[in-house]
């Protein structure tokens, strides 16, 4: 899939988030790159056979105080290479990619730790 095509894929699945979610969304920026890099993945303490595909790097909204601000945006990042690596149709694509975001998106509205994710279903 080409990089404009899954980056498409990412704005329509964060154009079908509800409305109340986008609304709250702020100061996050959302980007798509290949894969991770060897830093992000030794400082997430992914192995030999942990799949990244996703990253959320900033103060989660739970956890920002209420004078909050004049920091850095915070950053989910998508990993297209390591989502096409475990599907095998377009389909599975856009579907991996939506739980990704998803996945991401909990850590930064509520802090949810990846064993919460996973046991909502959001691996």
């Amino acid at each position: 899939m080409t990089p404009n095509k899954f980056k498409q894929l990412v704005k329509k699945a964060l154009d079908e988030l509800p409305a109340p979610l986008k609304e709250k969304m702020e100061n996050v920026i959302i980007e798509v790159r290949a894969r991770p890099t060897r830093e992000e993945r030794e400082r997430m303490g992914a192995g030999r056979g942990y799949v990244l595909y996703g990253l959320y790097q900033g103060v989660p909204l739970s956890e920002r105080p209420h004078d909050f601000g004049g920091v850095m945006p915070d950053r989910i990042t998508i990993f297209q290479e390591t989502i096409e690596a475990e599907c095998s149709t377009d389909q599975e694509i856009e579907q991996s990619l939506r739980t990704t975001l998803i996945h991401e998106l909990g850590h930064y509205f509520f802090n949810l730790d990846d064993e919460r994710l996973r046991e909502l279903g959001l691996g």
